[in-house]
């Protein structure tokens, strides 16, 4: 039976968070663009307007032990060289509008601007998988798609986990250098190759359109592996009758 239920404050709060005293955090995304926290009574205890230039992405939000709200954004960035198409591997290059998703943090106390780390900064920007053309969003190509976000009070590092890319990559919070990228390797360039990291054992389950990676006790990275069809860069978008998704741990 259902005990209690609220009508959430916006159509786009599709993740809630419960904090430490027992309160909700949610995020909401344009018009609103705001994150909030209600009382189980449904009230408002705060709200926090995010940056006009860093609208709200719905899908992660959260109360950092730094004192702070992280969480994701759509921006429109102009890319050189972009491949125009996704299943062939020879394509034309063009010049691309893509939906680049930063990683914005702001303080919990006065909704200040403190951070934005930018997956064009520390990834290939002109890397295609086959799922970049799978959806187009008014920011442009949706070549990332990020999901999810994990916040690594181990070594003060940050974890992003990138839908279209294949890809759940880290870096540290303090000087932005990427450490490594978890994902099947093909595609990358010479530049990310010392990144990526190497599977262990056959056969080994590579990430393919993840999402909700998070740590286990015993440290290693547990996500749901949607698999998509398990196609490589440039295969054809072809539905596979074996395919299966699956939850996955990794010892990294």
């Amino acid at each position: 039976e259902v005990v209690w239920y609220d009508k959430s404050p916006s159509a786009g709060s599709l993740d809630v968070r419960q904090l430490g005293d027992g309160d909700l955090f949610l995020q909401e995304d344009a018009p609103s663009n705001c994150f909030e926290e209600i009382n189980l009574l449904g009230e408002t205890v705060n709200l926090w307007n995010a940056p006009a230039q860093y609208p709200v992405n719905i899908h992660e939000g959260l109360v950092t032990s730094h004192g702070t709200i992280m969480y994701l954004s759509d921006i429109s960035e102009v890319v050189s060289n972009f491949p125009s198409s996704d299943t062939v591997s020879n394509a034309p290059l063009k010049t691309a509008t893509v939906d680049d998703n930063p990683v914005v943090e702001i303080s919990l106390t006065n909704s200040t601007l403190l951070n934005a780390w930018s997956p064009l900064d520390l990834l290939d920007p002109t890397r295609v998988t086959y799922l970049t053309y799978q959806f187009y969003v008014a920011q442009g190509v949706d070549n990332e798609h990020a999901n999810a976000i994990i916040d690594d009070t181990n070594d003060n590092s940050i974890i992003v986990s990138l839908r279209d890319q294949n890809a759940v990559y880290k870096f540290d919070r303090a000087t932005g250098q990427l450490k490594w990228i978890l994902g099947p390797p093909a595609n990358w360039g010479a530049n990310w190759q010392p990144y990526l990291l190497t599977s262990v054992g056959t056969p080994f389950d590579w990430n393919y359109g993840q999402h909700a990676p998070e740590y286990t006790s015993d440290g290693t990275l547990l996500l749901y592996n949607d698999n998509n069809d398990q196609a490589s860069p440039f295969d054809t978008y072809v539905p596979d009758q074996n395919n299966y998704s699956s939850a996955v741990e990794y010892n990294i």
